[in-house]
């Protein structure tokens, strides 16, 4: 847990003006054109301490790009958040595009990356960073935990499953209804 306490201990300054510490208002609001929206989470059974990151990728009009899981074994939340950022950073480049939004409802995340690198980061920090400096356009926003319900119901997917990553080609059983939900709430 030594990683832990430098990570709550990182003082710091913007980065690049990529990452947002707010929390953005409650109401979905698409990409703009041409831009895909990544919406991770992470999440810890409080009892087991069993972990899952998932996320999804999707357009302007809404539409599901592609999805993951992945079941981490046992850490911290934080831990989970930042491992839901790496795979989502990852999946968003096997993509091909390279304008992107990330939305996440980690403020600490969120901050920790808007922090100049230390000597003694955890290594999915410097993974993170290694990922962020690639020839693309990335912006990481904090959002409220209500609005990042697609990707909190995919949680017990993720623990639920082996141990690794899962791609999501399709979205799962009703998961559907909340991306047309969202869609009919445009701004």
């Amino acid at each position: 847990m030594a990683w832990a306490m430098l990570l709550r201990n990182h003082p710091g300054r913007p980065a690049l003006g990529r990452l947002n510490q707010r929390c953005a208002p409650q109401q979905w609001r698409p990409p703009d054109v041409g831009v895909l929206r990544i919406n991770i989470d992470g999440s810890v059974n409080s009892s087991t301490n069993e972990a899952a990151d998932r996320g999804l990728i999707g357009d302007s009009e809404g539409r599901w790009i592609t999805g993951f899981v992945r079941n981490i074994g046992r850490c911290s939340i934080l831990h989970a958040e930042l491992w839901a950022i790496m795979d989502g950073l990852s999946l968003a480049w096997e993509s091909g595009a390279r304008s992107f939004e990330i939305e996440v409802d980690s403020s600490e995340a969120v901050r920790i990356l808007n922090c100049s690198p230390k000597d003694h980061e955890p290594s999915i920090v410097r993974r993170i960073r290694h990922l962020l400096k690639r020839q693309w356009r990335v912006r990481i926003y904090c959002i409220s935990r209500e609005r990042n319900v697609i990707a909190d119901s995919l949680a017990l997917l993720g623990r639920s499953r082996r141990l690794g990553l899962d791609i999501l080609r399709q979205p799962p059983i009703g998961l559907q209804l909340l991306l047309d939900k969202d869609t009919a709430l445009m701004v």
